[in-house]
């Protein structure tokens, strides 16, 4: 949790060695955690160009890019990140909550179902399915399943229980076809 002391030891070893993949990346976790958007994008830039092949570098470019409304990029860099690792279950997240900025649904959920293959215990992705869910099948009861795994999973996530706060107030007039 020692943002400013890190940044300077990332900043030291690229004085050091400037072509430092990992220092690049993590110096950009720490710009974005900043709110730091154009400098977090472009040490992730400098350490996907000086290491290629690192599938987080591109992933959190990606989120970088969304978080920015760069659709378009990062779209290309989170299909990036899941063509040098297709396994990156934070990918299909992060490509699911693109798809669903786009209003892409289907695309949205399926991503969100593969996280869910790859990584079983990953409650966000199972609070988001459960919000799409209830949104584009209007099935409460799976939404309900989803939204209660994630709190099982983290108890203390804020997005899981407004998640399902929002499926038990809309559940009972689903049911009974009030907003069919």
């Amino acid at each position: 949790g020692q943002l400013e002391p890190a940044a300077r030891a990332f900043g030291h070893a690229l004085e050091l060695k400037h072509d430092l993949a990992e220092a690049h990346f993590y110096l950009g976790l720490i710009m974005r955690k900043q709110s730091q958007l154009e400098d977090a994008g472009d040490c992730l830039l400098l350490a996907a160009t000086f290491k290629p092949d690192l599938a987080a570098a591109w992933f959190y470019l990606g989120v970088v890019d969304l978080d920015c409304k760069r659709y378009a990029e990062a779209r290309r860099n989170f299909e990036t990140a899941l063509r040098l690792q297709p396994d990156y279950a934070e990918a299909h997240h992060g490509y699911a909550k693109l798809c669903e900025e786009q209003k892409q649904f289907g695309d949205a959920i399926a991503h969100l179902h593969t996280a869910l293959q790859l990584k079983p215990d990953f409650a966000l992705a199972h609070c988001n399915l459960a919000r799409l869910t209830l949104r584009d099948s209007l099935d409460a009861d799976q939404a309900l399943a989803h939204a209660k795994k994630a709190l099982e999973l983290q108890p203390r996530l804020a997005e899981a229980h407004s998640c399902l706060a929002q499926i038990l107030q809309f559940a009972a007039p689903l049911a009974i076809g009030i907003w069919a």
